[in-house]
């Protein structure tokens, strides 16, 4: 908003969105649905044509005033919980959790990854250099939210790596697990969709599910109707609850 010139608004934005989303909430009579809000890490520009930014970020008292101003909007707007989604950015990433922290409100913290060709995790980040994912690094985070924490999202993930950034995440969070994967990949300025094989992405859902006991699922970025569609049908059969 700021580059926009209009940072005075970004209040007002926030508040807005949270008022059409529970307005929609509320007109399809939903009212077990919750409403989140979000932080995310993420560059203040990117390049066009690349999938991440080079550019410098803001003094970190002002990165950290941005997501205090975020979250109490969020919470004063009336949302039921944050999900702080690709903290990926190692340091930055404490600013958001502690301003989700203070917000008051239940805090799921969302991890983005990626796999290497030597097959070692590392965090989807924003940088050029990779940042091994860990579980120091995961323990890190959650110490930093503290009880504010009430579940771990694997998500904006491709499927080939939300199984193994799982298999990290268990070993150390026993609480509520969630998966979101996304399927192609961005290139600025718009996602670049893939075909998805979706028989083949439900049953890894489902594998998910069996084996990480995951309690959220769904679908991010590149993945269509179709899916959810498909996702829903198979969790009505598995007897659980699709929303």
């Amino acid at each position: 908003m700021d580059s926009a010139g209009m940072g005075d608004k970004t209040p007002l934005g926030i508040q807005r969105a949270v008022e059409i989303a529970r307005d929609a909430i509320n007109r399809e009579g939903k009212s077990h649905v919750m409403l989140a809000g979000s932080l995310s890490t993420h560059p203040p520009e990117i390049p066009i044509g690349t999938a991440g930014g080079t550019y410098p970020w803001p003094p970190e008292d002002e990165i950290r005033a941005a997501y205090d101003e975020a979250a109490l909007t969020l919470a004063k707007a009336g949302v039921d919980v944050l999900f702080l989604e690709m903290m990926k950015e190692p340091e930055k990433s404490f600013h958001a959790i502690s301003a989700a922290r203070d917000s008051g409100l239940p805090v799921f913290l969302g991890l983005s990854t990626r796999i290497l060709p030597d097959n070692q995790i590392e965090l989807f980040g924003n940088s050029h250099e990779g940042v091994p994912f860990t579980t120091e690094v995961l323990e890190k985070w959650l110490d930093a939210g503290g009880d504010s924490i009430v579940g771990v999202n694997v998500m904006h993930t491709n499927f080939s790596a939300t199984g193994p950034t799982l298999d990290v995440v268990r070993k150390v969070w026993k609480g509520p697990l969630g998966a979101y994967p996304d399927h192609g990949h961005f290139k600025m300025p718009v996602w670049q969709f893939e075909e998805v094989d979706i028989p083949e992405a439900i049953d890894m859902v489902d594998s998910w599910i069996d084996k990480y006991d995951v309690k959220l699922v769904g679908g991010c970025c590149g993945l269509k109707d179709n899916f959810i569609t498909a996702l829903k049908n198979r969790l009505r059969i598995r007897g659980l609850s699709p929303y």
